[in-house]
């Protein structure tokens, strides 16, 4: 969580030197969406704050993949939109198709997708009357 905490002082500081600049928003939403999904933060608030910075970066720069990433990020955790989350990952890996961050990002969705499904078999057998 340390390293959370440097960076949210570190992305501040960037947007209080260059407040135009869109990818020290987009870090801000990530971090903020990170506070919330650790509980760090109250979950509505941090939820707010990093719809706002990613929607600040946006305006800034509609063509940064990572604002698209940060965006697909919120989708995920607090909307519960995949297919809106997907299609702002991918949108973010074609922006920036060499960005380690927006490629990370996309792979942890995909994780967190597939750990929701891998107890379907044992449920699906457990409602028809198996043991799971």
């Amino acid at each position: 969580m340390r390293r959370w905490i440097r960076a949210f002082d570190f992305f501040q500081q960037a947007v209080a030197r260059a407040p135009d600049y869109a990818m020290a928003y987009a870090g801000l939403a990530d971090v903020y969406s990170v506070q919330a999904f650790l509980g760090a933060s109250g979950r509505t608030e941090a939820a707010e704050k990093a719809r706002a910075a990613a929607t600040r970066a946006l305006e800034l720069d509609p063509d940064l993949g990572e604002v698209h990433s940060a965006l697909a990020g919120i989708l995920f955790l607090f909307e519960w939109d995949w297919a809106r989350a997907d299609a702002e990952y991918r949108r973010g890996l074609a922006l920036s198709p060499g960005s380690e961050a927006v490629h990370e990002a996309y792979g942890g969705f995909h994780r967190e997708i597939a750990l929701s499904f891998s107890n379907v078999g044992s449920e699906v057998a457990v409602a028809h009357g198996g043991s799971g």
